[in-house]
């Protein structure tokens, strides 16, 4: 994890933005603006030991990194159950993938992850029906093909 030391860099001039600078330094970020984060973790974990049921889906909207969705995968212990990760940042998705596939490969937990880039709608909004939108688009089927 890096030291978020972006507007000691930038001046804070720039408008902040979700992206690889950001992804990079995102959990410093969070552990010093948000206090009672960890915390807030561990309860998301304990909540989903216990109400989580056999094939219940589980939804991290506006996932970044997948910290919530760590703290619910292994409280899980129900068979059958899937998170859905969903967020509009590109960079966030990918080092949320990243993490998760780090998981898998380390503790191969039982609760299958779901993660989802969800900005196809701002891209049909605006008309822009370019290599995203069909990438995007591909990305739903594939998603879909897997909820199934």
């Amino acid at each position: 994890m890096g030291e978020d030391r972006i507007y000691e860099t930038d001046g804070g001039g720039a408008p902040f933005r979700f992206n690889d600078n950001v992804a990079a330094v995102f959990p410093d970020m969070l552990r010093r603006s948000i206090p009672g984060y960890a915390a807030s973790l561990e309860a998301i974990g304990s909540l989903a030991a216990r109400y989580v049921r056999p094939g219940t889906h589980c939804y991290d909207l506006g996932c970044s990194l997948g910290a919530a969705t760590l703290a619910m995968r292994q409280g899980i212990d129900a068979p059958g159950c899937r998170i859905f990760a969903v967020d509009v940042a590109p960079a966030m998705i990918a080092r949320c993938r990243e993490i998760m596939a780090e998981d898998d490969r380390l503790n191969a937990p039982p609760t299958e992850v779901v993660v989802i880039e969800d900005d196809i709608r701002d891209k049909e909004r605006l008309k822009e029906f370019d290599e995203r939108f069909v990438e995007l688009a591909r990305a739903v089927y594939v998603t879909n093909d897997q909820r199934a």
